[in-house]
């Protein structure tokens, strides 16, 4: 049975088509695997919100996904869609998750968990880091490192 999630930060969605990315032999739609990824729908609504949650420090390029951590592990992979403000087209591909944030209350820390893209070819950093270069270098705060 397909374990699927629906992650939305934002409040709409335009969803006309979608770019399915490859990360050498690894798919979302590898049915070979005895543990296929589960998956996860992202839309972000605008650059600002995409910065605060992309990870460029991270191998590949990552995201910061705010979410419910029990059901998730380190290593999990999931096959995410991705639709980046003012992009026509979504983004498939398969993430691995690389760290859980536990929120705290006191701190004010989200609760989620640190996905790794396994683009080897770094189109998903690419298009993410051209609509966020205005904000790389600016300092502004995260809600990763």
């Amino acid at each position: 049975m397909e374990k699927s999630e629906t992650r939305n930060l934002s409040l709409t969605e335009n969803l006309n088509s979608q770019i399915n990315i490859h990360a050498g032999n690894k798919s979302c739609f590898d049915s070979q695997e005895p543990d296929p990824p589960r998956f996860l729908s992202i839309s972000i609504p605008d650059e600002m919100t995409l910065y605060r949650h992309y990870m460029p420090f991270i191998a590949n390029g990552g995201l910061f996904i705010n979410t419910e951590i029990a059901t998730y592990h380190i290593g999990d992979r999931l096959c995410i869609k991705l639709q980046l403000p003012a992009q026509q087209q979504q983004l498939v591909f398969v993430a691995k998750i690389i760290w859980l944030a536990f929120g705290k209350a006191v701190a004010k820390t989200k609760q989620g968990i640190g996905v790794q893209f396994e683009d080897e070819g770094g189109v998903i950093q690419t298009m993410i880091e051209g609509l966020t270069i205005a904000q790389i270098d600016s300092g502004k705060p995260t809600l990763t490192l």
